[in-house]
């Protein structure tokens, strides 16, 4: 029965420290991302991918060592060798299976019977001159370079986004919060007013009209609640949790009082310094350059050297332990020369028109690279102005919630001694609830603002450097 017991509590507790949600701070969020987001960790496939490349470039300079083995069974097969190798007269007899002729041409013509053929061969060939083997090397180099900063460029859009999706939760959660408040005081002026229909002080009409006021807000609750919902399932996709995790966010929404202080040209600077996407065309810029010069190596000549050692026999059975082996052993250089002459051969043709589409696509590259910057210095602009404004909006928004609180304190004490209007009172308490909202809602946009303005300069990618994906 002990034992029973232990067990269940046991279960129990586990059971309960399961159900309890993750306490989730904005930082734990993203490095939670950082870790497990699905788009960063194909990212980072290609970031390792491009390495492979980069090795698989290199394996062309290095020297190729190959084993062939050929075997070929001949049923008639006729060779021809000098006269002055046999005797006059001679025949060729034997296990060659065959017999020799004398022709006027002064060679001796042998015919063989079901001859088994047997030759291996061991090659060894090194690149001396290759000029496409050099420019394959430099283009996955750079290509390595470019995934490397396109990673970069996930991680900065992972955590930009997640950072927006925290702050999307906690603006809904503190929403649902302002409409309980509201109805709150709504119910609070409803008893208020029952008290003072009993007293004499108010009318029916001011009851029904209190009634309306806090039923007219619980399907605004509703929605707000749902939202909340909406806003934790986004959440939880980006940071790679399933749907039955839960979470508390402990972090608020609140405003620093430091906001960064920035000149467009300093922002400017700096973004085009750190941005990983200019690093990105630029990176393709020298790619497509690199392809260009690829191209042109096609009409230079190329220069290997190679080795090769074989052994061969002729045999017409396959008593192995019989068989007579020859060797050849040979060294030499290749040297390939493409005739790519105009307007005669199609190698030519071909080559040059590559040339040209390699350039072009440089232009492209060089065009897209301008229109970026140019893109940057109006999001820069656009982010520096967004979080000034904000900034602003905030200092306007505390006045007024502390004028809106104090005006609805003493038209709800006016109210409770019978001399305000109901009418007063509802308007004072929906002056409140929009100060608020709007207080709030000016901080989540300061806040948003100032994650677009770490992310159009560059900064955003070098946070939390030292966390990858675990996948």
């Amino acid at each position: 029965m002990k034992k029973t017991l232990s067990l269940f509590l046991g279960l129990l507790f586990s059971w309960s420290l399961v159900a309890q949600p993750r306490a989730l701070s904005i930082s734990d969020a993203v490095s939670l991302a950082l870790q497990n987001n699905r788009d960063l960790i194909a990212a980072k496939l290609d970031r390792e991918k491009s390495a492979e490349g980069v090795r698989e470039a290199r394996g062309l300079a290095m020297p190729k060592l190959s084993f062939d083995f050929q075997y070929g069974h001949s049923f008639r097969q006729t060779q021809f060798f000098p006269t002055n190798l046999f005797p006059t007269g001679g025949g060729m007899s034997g296990n060659s299976g065959g017999a020799a002729r004398s022709g006027g041409s002064g060679f001796a013509a042998i015919e063989l019977n079901n001859i088994n053929s047997y030759t291996a061969s061991l090659t060894l060939q090194q690149p001396i001159f290759r000029p496409q083997i050099f420019t394959a090397i430099g283009i996955a180099g750079t290509i390595k370079n470019l995934t490397e900063q396109s990673y970069q460029a996930s991680r900065s859009n992972v955590i930009t986004d997640v950072k927006k999706s925290y702050y999307d939760v906690l603006i809904a959660q503190e929403q649902t919060k302002l409409l309980a408040q509201s109805i709150a005081r709504g119910e609070q002026a409803l008893n208020d007013t029952r008290l003072l229909y009993k007293q004499g002080l108010a009318a029916d009409l001011d009851t029904l009209r209190a009634f309306v006021n806090v039923e007219n807000l619980k399907p605004s609750f509703i929605k707000a609640q749902s939202l909340v919902d909406v806003a934790k399932t986004l959440l939880k996709t980006k940071l790679g949790l399933s749907a039955s995790d839960d979470f508390v966010l402990t972090d608020s929404l609140t405003f620093d009082g430091n906001p960064p202080i920035l000149n467009f040209a300093t922002a400017y600077s700096e973004a085009i310094e750190n941005r990983p996407e200019v690093s990105q065309l630029k990176l393709q810029i020298d790619v497509a350059e690199a392809q260009v010069d690829a191209e042109i190596a096609n009409f230079l000549p190329t220069l290997d050297a190679q080795a090769q050692y074989q052994r061969l026999t002729l045999a017409n059975n396959f008593q192995f332990d019989q068989y007579s082996w020859g060797n050849n052993l040979s060294v030499g250089l290749q040297l390939s020369v493409p005739l790519s002459l105009p307007l005669i051969t199609g190698t030519y043709t071909q080559t040059s028109a590559k040339v040209q589409q390699a350039k072009l696509e440089k232009k492209k590259s060089e065009t897209l690279y301008e229109n970026a910057r140019e893109n940057i210095r109006a999001e820069v602009k656009n982010a520096v102005s967004t979080l000034d404004e904000a900034t602003k909006r905030l200092q306007v928004q505390a006045t007024t919630v502390q004028s809106a609180e104090r005006s609805y304190n003493i038209t709800r004490l006016r109210r409770t001694q019978g001399i305000g209007s109901a009418l007063e009172l509802t308007d004072a308490e929906l002056a409140l609830t929009q100060a608020k909202g709007n207080y709030l809602q000016a901080v989540y946009d300061y806040l948003v603002a100032k994650i677009n303005l770490e992310k159009s300069l560059g900064r955003t990618a070098k946070l939390y450097a030292d966390i990858t994906p675990t996948k």
